[in-house]
């Protein structure tokens, strides 16, 4: 697929980005958190920065989207949140609460915006709401660790 100017200037801002949270994690790590669990973390990140790549090279922000470059990004990305959320665990004592229906929230919300026609996620739509759950389940375990467990920071 080719890039024009624009894309080449989108890609490059999401990898600038990516790279620049790697680069905040890995020098927490070594000023401050020595956990053996920041593999977690580091490995999350750079799952989300190979999915920026991915989706980027997809063409994801036009229509003839790849549909293979465009789910190995999601794919990438939902790895990265079970690394996430892995870590969250293991900062935090597990909490059931409230803050953990935010997963299922989630795909009902991209669900009712596939409904309104807010969203198009074409064949790829069940994949969309199968990452809602992986986003919701990051949002909720981060609310856990927050507002539950605030010893734990």
């Amino acid at each position: 697929m080719s890039m024009d100017k624009s894309d080449v200037r989108y890609t490059a801002g999401k990898m600038f980005f990516s790279l620049g949270a790697i680069l905040f994690a890995l020098l927490s790590f070594f000023l401050a958190n020595k956990t053996p669990y920041f593999a977690f973390l580091v490995s999350g990140l750079a799952l989300c920065s190979l999915g920026d790549l991915l989706l980027a090279l997809s063409g994801e922000r036009k229509k003839t989207a790849n549909p293979v470059l465009f789910l190995a990004g999601a794919l990438s990305f939902a790895l990265a949140h079970i690394l996430f959320c892995l870590y969250f665990l293991y900062l935090s004592s597990f909490h059931v609460s409230f803050f953990l229906l935010l997963s299922p929230l989630t795909s009902l919300f991209l669900f009712l915006l596939v409904k309104g026609k807010q969203i198009d996620g074409g064949k790829l739509t069940p994949f969309l709401y199968i990452y809602g759950l992986f986003v919701g389940m990051l949002l909720g375990l981060g609310a856990n660790l927050l507002f539950l467990d605030p010893g734990s920071r």
